[in-house]
């Protein structure tokens, strides 16, 4: 994979540090327990056999005293998501002004409603936090602020998907985590990516000062 991609995402990091285990053929995972996963010796040896591989962290979910250590050992870019950042207090990690440079920055990711899907079902308060975050006025597009908080935060990389570089509903989310059926099937249309995205784009990456390619 190292040949052929610049980065790799190791999905469930956490599950590096520490895991939740159920019994094999338990019929729920009530009575599942944690345990210790490999941590740094599993690293270690990532790192002496293949040192140039670049590796970004999801480090998404329950993160502890456990995961941060071992993400600070290993030195990997963990991320964060601002979709998720619009609920909760100040101390929300996923708000703008707490985002590391060491970090990728997402609008959402693929488990994720698209920027204008969360804002068209989102509550009131979440609306509000938004308009406050993002410092939005009257006629500003919701993807299109999100996009930008995105590119202008500290973060070395920001990754936007493409169905917020377009602007598009919920009907172009591209999979809901738990169900069956109907994911993975968005496609992007002929002609989706005109002109005039790549101007916005172009002049977004200028103003924050982003390598566009």
């Amino acid at each position: 994979m190292g040949d052929y991609f610049d980065l790799i995402r190791v999905d469930h990091f956490i599950g590096f540090a520490n895991f939740y285990a159920v019994r094999s053929g338990a019929a729920t995972a009530r009575w599942g327990a944690w345990r210790i996963g490999p941590a740094r010796h599993f690293f270690e040896r990532v790192k002496k056999t293949l040192p140039d591989l670049g590796i970004i962290a999801e480090d998404l979910g329950a993160v502890n005293d456990r995961v941060r250590k071992l993400l600070k050992f290993v030195g990997y870019p963990g991320m964060k998501v601002l979709g998720f950042a619009f609920s909760g207090g100040d101390d929300n990690v996923h708000l703008p002004w707490h985002v590391s440079g060491n970090s990728v920055y997402y609008t959402g990711t693929h488990d994720n409603n698209t920027a204008l899907g969360w804002w068209e079902a989102a509550p009131g308060h979440e609306h509000g936090r938004a308009w406050h975050v993002l410092g939005m006025r009257d006629g500003d597009h919701i993807s299109d602020k999100m996009t930008e908080a995105v590119f202008l935060s500290r973060a070395r990389r920001a990754i936007v998907p493409m169905q917020d570089v377009l602007r598009l509903p919920a009907s172009a989310r591209m999979n809901t985590p738990g169900t069956l059926g109907g994911n993975w099937l968005w496609r992007m249309q002929d002609g989706a990516l005109n002109q005039e995205v790549a101007d916005r784009l172009l002049a977004l990456n200028r103003k924050a000062s982003r390598t566009a390619r």
